[in-house]
């Protein structure tokens, strides 16, 4: 489940965590304008709960983000998908933001 779901993302790198799954030992995570993920604009896996998206180009407004936990054996588990609010002003981010 999501960490703070309900803050924009208003950093130049967006950043997410996640609830730790007991038996997971990769995270992946995708980024999506449309529910079913046609339309999937990010995509990452980390080895912990905590999501980073390298210098995400995306514009401001609404996403759909989808978490799935991984198991050794390389199954992903049920997905949970959250909306996010990505809200930037370029102007405003320096090193602090970060």
């Amino acid at each position: 489940q999501l960490q703070n779901s309900n803050q924009a993302q208003s950093k130049k790198r967006l950043a997410f965590r996640t609830a730790s799954v007991e038996g997971a030992v990769r995270y992946h995570a995708q980024i999506a304008k449309d529910l079913d993920f046609l339309d999937i604009q990010q995509e990452v896996y980390s080895d912990t709960p905590e999501l980073h998206f390298d210098e995400a180009a995306l514009v401001n407004g609404f996403y759909y983000l989808k978490l799935t936990a991984i198991d050794a054996q390389g199954i992903e588990g049920k997905s949970d998908v959250s909306v996010f609010l990505r809200a930037h002003n370029d102007k405003t981010w320096t090193s602090k933001n970060e």
